[in-house]
């Protein structure tokens, strides 16, 4: 096997750890503060949108199962399985990309339905950012808080903190995507 391919073996591998690593902590401030804890969602996207992409894809004689983000995932890997090319296999996935939510971090408390916690790109129920602090504040803030849940921190900070916080990182990360 070449060095590249070694080295995607690694980093899917790594990758893979750090979204359980992410989910264990997330799963870990539930528990502790059911109330406070600093988590990321990703909304389903909006079935009329999702509908008319399938439809346009399905008028090109590409047929796609909306039905769940396993289900649009595993359609996305079967046609980039049969594309000729790189490039339509990466059209497919922006388009899809395109009819997707946001994802936004939000004070656990501040939801009032415990269903829209949920992670839908990832497919799981409680998600948060813990294993990049050096570039995300959010990760800052999640340290804190799991620090504090282990015993071994003292930040304390109440609901409206924690909502204030989730805002401004969602409004620095839709700034920056505005400005890309």
């Amino acid at each position: 096997m070449s060095w590249c391919g070694h080295y995607w073996r690694w980093s899917r591998l790594i990758e893979e750890f750090m979204l359980l690593a992410n989910m264990a902590v997330a799963h870990r401030l539930q528990k502790a503060f059911p109330r406070l804890a600093l988590l990321r969602r990703h909304p389903s996207p909006k079935l009329n949108k999702a509908e008319e992409l399938r439809n346009s894809l399905h008028y090109h004689g590409v047929e796609v199962n909306i039905s769940s983000a396993q289900a649009i995932q595993s359609c996305i890997k079967a046609h980039a399985a049969k594309c000729t090319s790189e490039t339509q296999g990466l059209a497919i996935t922006t388009l899809f990309a395109r009819v997707m939510e946001n994802a936004r971090y939000f004070c656990l408390g501040t939801l009032t339905d415990p269903s829209e916690s949920c992670h839908y790109a990832l497919s799981v129920p409680l998600y948060t950012h813990f294993t990049s602090p050096i570039r995300r504040y959010a990760d800052v803030i999640v340290h804190r808080m799991l620090a504090r849940a282990l015993g071994i921190g003292d930040v304390k900070m109440d609901e409206e903190e924690v909502k204030s916080i989730a805002d401004n990182c969602n409004s620095k990360k839709l700034n920056s995507k505005r400005v890309e």
